[in-house]
């Protein structure tokens, strides 16, 4: 039996496995310092505090176990006629970008991904509703990505 959300003969290219490691850090910084103030407060003031201690700590590890399982899933594919993105470990999404439809499309790096060389590629459509954006490509990965988009939309959208 066929997976969902499968497409047979369409092979999928992973994302870098150090975009798991910048949302850890993000997670980290977020969840990781209330939890120890919280800890903090709780054996030096009082005990009540380990009810709001217990619940970041719940939802650190939660974060910790989910991230990586996260980006595991995520990956993109270049098929004949279009972009294919694929996310979501519980709630799964493909999402399927003609290459003519394509007006133009951003290469981002935010801090963290220039320190580990990593970059988002955004692609833009007439649609305001299309969210068709692949993280956690290396900075090659993502122009050479930009190239073959702006290469394939350019040769789609010469019959419109």
């Amino acid at each position: 039996m066929k997976k969902p959300l499968t497409l047979d003969g369409v092979e999928f290219v992973p994302i870098s496995p150090k975009l798991a490691v910048i949302r850890l850090v993000l997670v980290a910084i977020l969840l990781g310092l209330p939890t120890l103030l919280l800890i903090f407060l709780a054996v030096f003031l009082t005990p009540w505090i380990w009810i709001p201690a217990g619940a970041f700590i719940v939802a650190l590890t939660w974060a910790a176990l989910l991230i990586p399982r996260q980006v595991r899933a995520k990956g993109y594919a270049t098929a004949e006629g279009d972009l294919i993105i694929r996310s979501g470990f519980i709630f799964r999404k493909l999402i399927s970008v003609p290459y003519g439809r394509i007006q133009y499309v951003d290469i981002h790096e935010g801090p963290l991904q220039r320190l580990v060389g990593l970059a988002t590629v955004q692609l833009h459509t007439a649609s305001v509703q299309t969210q068709a954006v692949v993280k956690g490509l290396t900075t090659s990965q993502a122009t050479q990505l930009r190239d073959l988009l702006v290469a394939n939309g350019i040769s789609e959208m010469s019959g419109l």
